[in-house]
């Protein structure tokens, strides 16, 4: 059985979209939280 580890994270926060290039390249994880509909408006496009 393994244990749970508990840490604690920096609090999200909003970049702009240069400072989010930066920060995925670092290793940073992007977590996409928008609806269905408002990713078919406008996605991401490829990093890397």
């Amino acid at each position: 059985m393994s244990a749970t580890v508990k840490k604690d994270l920096p609090e999200a926060r909003e970049v702009c979209p240069s400072t989010a290039r930066r920060l995925l390249a670092e290793g940073a994880l992007l977590v996409d939280v928008r609806e269905a509909e408002e990713v078919v408006r406008l996605a991401f496009a490829e990093c890397g």
